[in-house]
């Protein structure tokens, strides 16, 4: 019913240099995968939150989803969240504009707008400039779901949390802090450009 569009991630360079050598890492990459029940445990959620404290830079990612993931207004202003054009997601505190400056960072700024923490709920993420700025400063990476094959989009996975999201998020994010000068940058990068745009 209607055309089929098909998606093929390529990494860049698409091939090497004649006279480049191919080599494979020898290193393993372990991803620790948390199972449990859908819902998580007593003894799960005070583990989680106990690890979350450890972090000060916590950041939300929301990929791919088909329904409107919901998250309470507490969470909105205490987190930088970040919403993927395909994340049918839209908050008044996000972050909408980050495609537009995270590639045009100096050091510095990309450095204190790296989480220690990245969350991420829903699917695939298209956002070439979110992938590229997680991948290269490589921060710990908790994904939210339930069940299913999950990809390590930002090569950074280290636990799967197999939970709904809504449970994480009222159990887990609700009884944490947030950082509100970590959120506070986000915003005004956020807020400049979209003045810039608007001229």
């Amino acid at each position: 019913q209607g055309p089929v569009h098909v998606n093929i991630p390529l990494r860049e360079p698409f091939y090497p240099n004649l006279d480049q050598e191919i080599e494979y890492s020898k290193d393993i990459k372990l991803i620790e995968e948390y199972s449990s029940e859908p819902i998580l445990s007593n003894h799960a959620i005070r583990q989680l939150i106990e690890e979350l404290k450890t972090f000060k830079k916590v950041m939300i990612a929301i990929g791919q989803k088909k329904a409107n993931i919901k998250l309470p207004e507490d969470i909105e202003s205490s987190y930088p969240i970040i919403s993927d054009v395909i994340a049918n997601h839209k908050n008044k505190d996000g972050i909408g504009h980050h495609d537009l400056f995270l590639n045009n960072l100096s050091i510095k700024t990309s450095r204190s707008l790296t989480p220690d923490l990245l969350i991420t709920l829903g699917g695939a993420t298209i956002s070439k400039s979110l992938k590229t700025f997680i991948r290269t400063h490589r921060p710990n990476h908790w994904h939210i779901q339930s069940k299913g094959p999950v990809a390590d989009t930002f090569q950074s996975l280290t636990k799967i949390i197999r939970t709904y999201p809504s449970n994480f998020i009222e159990n887990v994010l609700l009884n944490r802090e947030g950082n509100s000068s970590y959120l506070d940058s986000w915003k005004k990068l956020d807020a400049e450009t979209r003045k810039e745009i608007r001229g």
